[in-house]
């Protein structure tokens, strides 16, 4: 076998790879009850968007049979693609030579067509014209009873270009520092990478006619992967070995109880309780996906209302507002019944977990004078 077969059956497979961690940050970013579809409708899709990625090694045109085979697929499935908000063309071009493609999403679809027109007419008047291309040009530029230039219109005024030089190597790098990873170790961060791949992949050899990820199912395989780190260590409390205040130093609701200068103790319990809530909202999920509807009526409002009050309160009193602030975070925490949670048995340590996590998401903020 040849040298150059197998470089290019390479080449093919590192084009997979880049497609891959495209479709691992589209999952990664997608809201909680979108289902993210692969190689069903164009290389990945979610319920507005349908994106094509090209791992190019050349500069990409408007000529470039690339961009017309992308339309004629769109064309040739028009009933399907012109359901979606927006139809994207990812490609890695490392070089941008063709103006009509840097200003190509500013312009208005008739403009855009004006465009195709031309970069086929320049092409047609080669001598070497690939006979593949010219096909293509056909399928898309030739309209009937069943494809208009009305239907053509429709797919360009939702057709953007979307320019990445970066490599699947480099893909991959970027998916560290995702929103999702930020609270993470890289040792962490690319565990729970590896097991998002690894899910991705089951789904599409689990799947019979399509391959599709639910994202409410994908989040809580990431809270299995985060609880599997040393983010554990606390759901054993302190009467198992030391917990580890290191790996949450830059979490809000560590940082919020700093402001009002807790002692280790308290942060340490506060740890345990809101990664042992964390676990257990994990289960609660795997139990029934209705749990979260009840979790999060419970936690915005009947936890943040309670919370919100009773700082209203403790801002009425006089004394050093550190220590008021104290007084209040105890309060909060150790001085309240426990509130009803209708079909989920409710615990202390689930309440003041569900309390941290408040503080955590940026909603509540212990020191008194700060809203």
């Amino acid at each position: 076998m040849s040298g150059k077969i197998t470089s290019d059956a390479f080449k093919q497979k590192k084009g997979d790879l880049r497609h891959y961690a495209e479709a691992v940050e589209v999952c990664l970013k997608a809201n909680e009850d979108d289902i993210v579809h692969i190689e069903n409708y164009g290389d990945i899709s979610t319920l507005t968007t349908s994106i094509e990625v090209k791992d190019l090694q050349d500069s990409i045109t408007l000529g470039s049979y690339q961009v017309w085979n992308t339309l004629k697929n769109w064309v040739v499935d028009f009933h399907v693609f012109n359901q979606f908000d927006k139809l994207l063309l990812l490609t890695t071009s490392p070089i941008i030579t063709d103006n009509s493609i840097q200003k190509w999403n500013n312009l208005k679809k008739e403009d855009k067509l004006t465009e195709l027109i031309n970069a086929s007419e320049r092409i047609k008047q080669r001598v070497n014209a690939s006979k593949e291309k010219l096909e293509l040009f056909g399928k898309v530029l030739k309209f009937t009873e069943d494809y208009t230039k009305s239907d053509l219109l429709g797919i360009l005024d939702k057709f953007h270009i979307c320019l990445s030089r970066v490599s699947s190597k480099k893909k991959y790098e970027e998916l560290e520092k995702l929103e999702v990873f930020k609270l993470h170790t890289k040792a962490t961060t690319r565990t729970m990478i590896a097991g998002v791949v690894d899910f991705i992949f089951r789904k599409g050899l689990e799947g019979r006619n399509k391959w599709q990820i639910s994202v409410s199912e994908l989040h809580r395989v990431l809270m299995r992967l985060a609880s599997g780190s040393k983010k554990k260590i606390p759901q054993l409390l302190k009467q198992y070995e030391k917990i580890s205040i290191e790996d949450y130093e830059e979490t809000l609701f560590v940082n919020e109880m700093k402001k009002i200068e807790m002692d280790s103790d308290e942060i340490e319990g506060a740890i345990g309780d809101y990664c042992r809530t964390h676990d257990s909202i994990i289960d609660l999920l795997d139990e029934n996906s209705l749990y979260n509807d009840d979790i999060e009526e419970y936690r915005k409002s009947k936890l943040f209302r309670y919370l919100n009050g009773n700082k209203k309160i403790a801002n009425l009193e006089s004394g050093n507002r550190i220590k008021k602030s104290q007084k209040n975070f105890l309060n909060c925490l150790y001085k309240m019944e426990l509130i009803d949670l209708e079909l989920i048995e409710n615990e202390h340590f689930f309440q003041r977990g569900n309390i941290h996590s408040i503080v955590d998401e940026g909603l509540f903020k212990w020191l008194l004078d700060e809203s």
